[in-house]
């Protein structure tokens, strides 16, 4: 019996080392931006040569909006979205970007929060937006965060979603973009990055 034990082991001691080798190179090939059970809505990887990623806006009450893309000098082809403005009493102003790689939009319909990573030496207050499949705008208001001289992780619950116009729950089968429009009043500076829909 003990024999036939000892056999066994031996032939079985080459799995360990397979099965460590394998999980290496899964770790290595997942993306940096997601988790299991994560969807990556924008990572802005591909905004420098995509100029449909994103797009700007601002009232006419004389607010103005600078923003670009910058790398991650830690990670060379890692890219962060960098947004500044200086907006006036009563006006608004922010930015969108794309959800998904393509122009068809994403099912959210498996997923229950919208997290983002955000860097800012001051608080910065967000409303973040999105278009259901029926064309309806449903906001929420992100947790305040920023200042820490880091990146922060902001979790948005798409139960906090609430339609502009009217009411009822959002249609996400295909979702196309989200918008972010700062609430603090005068000017600030922050980068978004890793926009991710989480279980």
């Amino acid at each position: 019996m003990v024999t036939l034990v000892v056999k066994a082991f031996n032939k079985l001691k080459w799995v360990v080392p397979v099965v460590k080798r394998l999980t290496l190179v899964l770790c290595l090939l997942a993306p940096l931006g997601a988790r299991a059970g994560e969807m990556v809505v924008q990572d802005f990887d591909k905004g420098p040569q995509d100029p449909g990623l994103t797009g700007t806006f601002q009232d006419d009450k004389g607010s103005t909006v600078n923003w670009r893309f910058k790398e991650n000098s830690k990670r060379k082809g890692d890219w962060f979205f960098a947004f500044q403005y200086r907006m006036k009493a009563n006006g608004s102003c922010g930015f969108w970007c794309r959800a998904g790689d393509g122009s068809d939009g994403q099912d959210w319909g498996k997923h229950s929060a919208l997290v983002f990573h955000l860097f800012s030496k001051s608080q910065v207050a967000l409303k973040v937006s999105f278009t259901d499949s029926l064309g309806r705008v449903f906001e929420a208001t992100a947790p305040t965060a920023g200042g820490s001289g880091k990146w922060e992780k902001v979790t948005v619950p798409l139960s906090g979603f609430k339609a502009e116009e009217g009411g009822g729950a959002p249609a996400l089968e295909a979702v196309r973009s989200v918008t972010f429009s700062p609430q603090n009043p005068n000017r600030a500076w922050f980068a978004i990055d890793k926009l991710v829909l989480a279980e």
